[in-house]
């Protein structure tokens, strides 16, 4: 969200501090609620969703009890209105061209990084 203008507000995403903050308490959270209640918690990986999508897809469809439909695989084909920002990737099919892209701005990207509770 950091090299995405949003026009009316969302302000924290243009502060890298900001956003690294954010992350670190959204992964505290996630951390705890794995800690307390680990089956009422799914965590997707991005990276094995694109290597697998199949197999995650129907993992996480079962885990919020959804039956599985072929259209899953083919959400890019879907026709219906999109409002978002992600208007023009839910067009598209998955792909690994985004893993590991943010390493082309690894420099300017450092204000996050050193905040990051996390090793890259």
């Amino acid at each position: 969200c950091f090299k995405q203008y949003f026009a009316d507000g969302l302000f924290f995403t243009y502060h890298q501090e900001e956003l690294a903050d954010i992350w670190n308490a959204s992964d505290a959270l996630i951390t705890h609620w794995l800690t307390i209640s680990p089956n009422h918690v799914h965590v997707l990986d991005y990276e094995t969703l694109v290597a697998q999508p199949e197999k995650e897809i129907k993992t996480l469809l079962d885990f919020v009890g959804l039956d599985w439909h072929d259209a899953c695989l083919n959400f890019h084909e879907n026709t219906r209105a999109v409002r978002t920002t992600s208007a023009l990737q839910v067009r598209q099919p998955l792909s690994s061209a985004r893993i590991e892209q943010w390493r082309h701005y690894e420099e300017q990207l450092a204000p996050m990084r050193a905040k990051l509770n996390v090793s890259i």
